[in-house]
């Protein structure tokens, strides 16, 4: 068996994590996070991010990017961010379409 450790359960770790667990052979050994409910295995909220750079990109490729964050989500409170902030000279309407796109995404 292989023994797998996560950091941080938030988007990216709850990810990893329910991926390992559906690794055969995988032993989840340790998990490290400061919030007691989600060591216990609730992880029914959750933050992720979206890669700022995307912003700068037309908007039906930021709409594919904001997709799939929702899409693997998948679960109520869930909390939309980007990964490192706004950076300097992203476009505004970009923003605003970001928002506007999750407000507006409906969970198949």
């Amino acid at each position: 068996r292989v023994k797998i450790g996560v950091a941080g359960l938030g988007f990216m770790g709850s990810t990893h994590l329910q991926a390992y667990q559906s690794v055969p052979n995988a032993e989840i050994a340790a998990v490290a996070s400061s919030d007691e409910k989600k060591r216990s295995g609730d992880l029914s909220a959750i933050q992720g991010n979206l890669d700022p750079v995307i912003l700068f990109a037309p908007l039906p490729v930021i709409r594919e990017g904001v997709h799939d964050i929702l899409k693997r989500a998948g679960v109520r409170g869930y909390i939309f961010n980007l990964g490192h902030g706004i950076l300097q000279h992203t476009p505004v309407e970009h923003v605003k379409a970001v928002v506007e796109m999750v407000h507006e995404y409906q969970h198949e």
